[in-house]
């Protein structure tokens, strides 16, 4: 078996656990918090990868159609159907439902229009445009302030703007990429604040970079991805390394042909990849980035750093990482 089947066989196997682990009502659920588990989040995620896959059609109508009926009246959806709407579960939310785009037509215009709430006037976004409804949700006193959790981040910015050329194509959503150009390391990298390292912003930032043709910024990330590439390592970071060298540099079989084969070797036997802390909740004042030296954990109701523990995002990630590298092993990687 070459690699390229050998890619698509596990992604296959992958694609089998997550629908076996879809709920009666249509949605994923994971990531249990202080704010109970996710679900509007991990299902929009989900149904993306699903998607593109070309899952079973009835399973993702199902879970589009449950996706949809939870939109709340501001235009958003939240990290589950009690939280406050928020813009990075309304971004994946609207990719999730972009398929059918004339379904969900009214739906993506309410979303649109919510996201652009959170812009702030530098391009990027804020998770949380206003903090008054997490704030009552929270239940946290009025002298917290909640600057972190309203400031822009990568991995928000990024999947946001491509939530919104979803919606109205590219042209009006490059300051976003301008954004988060600006905002890239010198390594090649970009750092994230709602996960424990920087490879999901670094990974989102890649996509949009490449949907807009920047392959300068986005070759660099697939360096700082080729160098950080660890076949010890937890699958979810393999996985994203994999997407970001398949999009950005697609010749470089080598690397691509060494994420697969460890993503291969560790699969579990039902079809999931083994899940590793990988979520971070940061106090809301908390404005540091996760790797940033001065940060320090301060845990809270069972922990900081979460993990998927049904492993539907990670596997989730792995399946779109190798869905990458079957196109770009076959000359034909998303742009």
């Amino acid at each position: 078996m070459d690699v390229r089947d050998a890619a698509e066989q596990a992604a296959r196997r992958g694609i089998d656990f997550l629908l076996k682990q879809q709920g009666d009502d249509g949605m994923w659920r994971d990531f249990t918090t202080p704010a109970g588990e996710a679900s509007c989040w991990p299902t929009g995620f989900v149904l993306c990868t699903l998607g593109a896959a070309r899952a079973d059609a009835v399973r993702l109508t199902h879970a589009a159609r449950s996706l949809g009926e939870r939109q709340q009246p501001d235009g958003g959806w939240g990290y589950n159907e009690s939280t406050p709407s928020d813009a990075d579960s309304t971004s994946w939310a609207v990719l999730a439902l972009s398929g059918d785009a004339p379904r969900f037509s009214a739906a993506r215009a309410g979303a649109a229009a919510f996201l652009r709430r959170h812009r702030r006037p530098n391009g990027g976004m804020a998770t949380y445009a206003d903090a008054a409804p997490i704030r009552r949700y929270t239940s946290l006193p009025r002298w917290l302030p909640f600057r972190g959790w309203r400031r822009p981040t990568i991995e928000v910015s990024a999947t946001a703007t491509r939530a919104l050329q979803a919606i109205d194509g590219a042209a009006p959503n490059e300051l976003g990429w301008r954004y988060v150009r600006s905002k890239q390391r010198p390594d090649g990298s970009w750092g994230a604040y709602w996960w424990t390292t920087p490879h999901l912003a670094t990974q989102q930032a890649v996509m949009l970079g490449a949907s807009l043709g920047d392959a300068g910024a986005i070759g660099r990330a697939a360096g700082w991805a080729t160098r950080v590439l660890d076949p010890h390592g937890a699958a979810f970071h393999a996985a994203l390394c994999l997407s970001i060298v398949a999009v950005a540099t697609p010749g470089d079989v080598g690397t691509i042909n060494r994420a697969i084969e460890m993503l291969q070797r560790v699969q579990l036997a039902d079809g999931s990849w083994p899940s590793t802390p990988i979520l971070r909740i940061p106090v809301p004042a908390d404005t540091a980035d996760s790797d940033h030296r001065g940060w320090r954990p301060i845990r809270f109701d069972g922990g900081l750093e979460v993990a998927d523990q049904h492993r539907t995002f990670t596997t989730a990630t792995c399946i779109a990482a190798l869905l990458h590298a079957s196109r770009a092993l076959t000359g034909g990687a998303q742009r």
